[in-house]
């Protein structure tokens, strides 16, 4: 009984010794991308608790990714609570940048994640390297159409710096296959999943019968390209889609054929990492100001390979 009471006590003590309170404000309340990033904070949170650090997170969001304007509201927010760190997955590239500033001549450390401001304010930045995912999406969908034919990108919304990045990658790639057409047209899904579906039925309406190929460059773009194209008895690889992310949806959509490839991030390790980094910094040691948390092309080829059932599995 002694013996168990002084273990109860170092115990205590130990899980006592450090406690931060953050803040973590993310594009939206419903993807399930955030919850990955979720778990990947929780299990920093459960690994420093084990080494004696206790870490709050105070989770918020907008309902709508592209609502910019409450996103800037709520870092605000947090800057006047006097949060110890906050961990940001910005809306805006410039809209958030300004916040980020406030936070920073205010004492309080910034980690940036999944999309990248326009300044530099932040103590790191953590994320995909987003034109490289546009890249290796570009490679597939011109490999499933041999080289030849007639795609569309649809895009996220204007101001995403990520999706952003992998439109960029992606344009840039197909100009070196001179046999793929992309339609020049600008097509977005929007910040929420209803608004992409009715919007990727508008562009499959707009881009007629002889479209080959479409690039959905986040989960939302995804689920709405899915959805037209089911709908319109597009799927099944008659029109080949791309997509971006490993939503269940998605990963159901490349068992069954419907889907053809996507590129798959880290969105854990970007939240693993995002805490360890404030932490690092609150205790004076330095930390990497950028971080490439990598990307992976999956397709039905490679789904059962044991790397890609570790990055998908959420």
């Amino acid at each position: 009984m002694k013996r168990l009471l002084l273990a109860l006590v170092a115990t205590a003590t130990v899980a006592f010794s450090e406690t931060y309170h953050f803040v973590a404000v993310t594009k939206s309340t419903h993807s399930p991308y955030w919850d990955v990033v979720k778990s990947g904070v929780a299990k920093a949170q459960a690994e420093f608790k084990a080494k004696g650090t206790l870490i709050d997170v105070q989770w918020v969001a907008p309902d709508n990714e592209s609502d910019y304007p409450t996103q800037v509201k709520m870092v605000e927010a947090a800057v006047a609570s006097k949060t110890q760190g906050i961990i940001l997955a910005p809306c805006d590239a410039r809209a958030l940048s300004a916040p980020v500033k406030a936070a920073t001549q205010a004492g309080i450390p910034v980690v940036v994640i999944d999309s990248a401001l326009t300044s530099s304010g932040q103590i790191s930045f953590i994320a995909t390297d987003n034109y490289n995912g546009g890249v290796l999406a570009a490679y597939r969908l011109v490999s499933l159409l041999n080289g030849k034919g007639k795609v569309v990108l649809f895009r996220s919304y204007k101001g995403s710096g990520a999706t952003e990045g992998r439109e960029r990658g992606f344009i840039d790639t197909l100009q070196r296959f001179p046999g793929i057409h992309l339609i020049k047209e600008n097509f977005y899904a929007g910040g929420t999943y209803a608004g992409s579906e009715k919007n990727a039925a508008d562009m499959l309406a707009k881009c007629g019968p002889s479209l080959n190929g479409i690039f959905a460059c986040n989960d939302i773009a995804n689920h709405g390209a899915l959805d037209a194209l089911r709908k319109a008895g597009e799927a099944a690889g008659k029109v080949k889609l791309v997509g971006f992310d490993a939503s269940n949806e998605t990963i159901a959509a490349l068992r069954s054929g419907d889907e053809q490839g996507t590129i798959v991030q880290n969105p854990a390790k970007m939240g693993y990492l995002a805490i360890e980094s404030l932490v690092d910094h609150l205790r004076g040691q330095p930390v990497s100001s950028v971080v490439d948390t990598g990307c992976t092309g999956v397709t039905p080829d490679n789904l059962a390979n044991p790397a890609i059932v570790a990055l998908i599995s959420h």
